[in-house]
């Protein structure tokens, strides 16, 4: 159950990995300054253009006035329009340096994650590198138990396989159990003679 979550981790982790490097190639082709000037360059250009027709249609709606008239409302006109310009560029500016700061922010938190995950995909590739060396390490301790187990059950079925194997066998336990007892041959035992003729 710990490896399925261990599992979907990794994937979680390596798609917000994936996504986080392409926005993170995406972002750097594009400064934000130079996202910054494009914004600007563009506002201007409407503004212009903007100006231009609102002057078109001054003129148009003005055109039976006297030239005198005209050339003073178009002054006032541009006055107004420069003071408001100047004020709409410089509210620009100040929206310019917040999307700024906050596309400064994005791309550092981005980073950040990306410094996250890159950790943890590095932690859990020394995690699995210890696991399997262990476990390496255990069948290869069980690889040897189990081949001295063998060898020493082939020793047993071979000593036990002989009649004559076990009875010398059967003869060394007693006399080990008759010396830790503290008897003494040919004292307080006598070994087993064998019998001329006996099969």
């Amino acid at each position: 159950m710990d490896w399925i979550s261990t599992l979907i981790g990794l994937t979680i982790g390596f798609g917000l990995w994936l996504v986080a490097a392409l926005l993170l190639r995406f972002m750097r082709r594009k400064t934000a300054k130079e996202l910054a000037e494009e914004l600007f360059h563009e506002t201007e250009a409407q503004k212009k253009a903007d100006m231009d027709t609102i002057i078109e249609n001054m003129k148009a709606s003005f055109g039976n006035l006297s030239l005198e008239e005209l050339s003073k409302s178009t002054e006032e006109f541009l006055k107004l329009a420069k003071a408001r310009l100047e004020s709409e560029r410089e509210i620009g500016f100040k929206e310019l340096d917040v999307k700024k700061g906050l596309i400064d922010q994005q791309l550092h938190q981005m980073t950040s994650k990306l410094a996250d995950v890159s950790k943890l995909m590095k932690e859990l590739e020394k995690d699995r590198v210890e696991k399997f060396g262990e476990l390496a390490s255990q069948l290869k301790t069980a690889t040897r138990q189990s081949a001295a187990l063998m060898q020493t059950t082939n020793l047993l079925r071979e000593a036990l396989a002989s009649t004559k194997a076990r009875g010398q066998w059967g003869e060394r336990m007693a006399e080990d159990v008759l010396r830790l007892a503290g008897f003494i041959e040919n004292v307080n035992y006598l070994k087993q003679k064998s019998i001329d003729g006996a099969g």
